[in-house]
């Protein structure tokens, strides 16, 4: 019981007696109630001052982890805003430089007397 890795409770129940256990033991209790009673409170306590700190760790960082992530997608969404080009689609730009063209071609000939 001295070297065991977990924590010893004892409950002989002969408080007369003193008992090798009792004096190895991490916890002597007088009667087996009472070491329920302590191994219950005991995780209360290990919950309430362990578990429930880290639970509440662990919630700030996915909601932290979460705020980044909407915050990487709204970056995202802007640089895709900022590099797509302004105004009319492509194919509009280069009807109207066919168009141009044309008028170029036209007035060239009613220039040189062709057309």
């Amino acid at each position: 019981m001295f070297t065991a890795n977990t924590p010893v409770v004892t409950a002989i129940g002969h408080t007369d007696d003193r008992l090798i256990a009792d004096q190895v033991a991490d916890v002597a209790t007088i009667t087996p109630t009472a070491a329920g009673e302590y191994i219950v409170n005991s995780r209360q306590e290990f919950l309430a001052g362990e578990i429930e700190p880290l639970e509440q760790q662990l919630d700030a960082a996915y909601e932290t982890f979460q705020q980044d992530h909407e915050h990487e997608q709204e970056l995202a969404e802007a640089v895709d805003e900022a590099t797509a080009p302004e105004g009319l689609p492509p194919i509009y730009y280069k009807v109207a430089i066919v168009v141009l063209l044309l008028l170029l071609l036209v007035i060239t000939g009613l220039w040189l007397g062709v057309i």
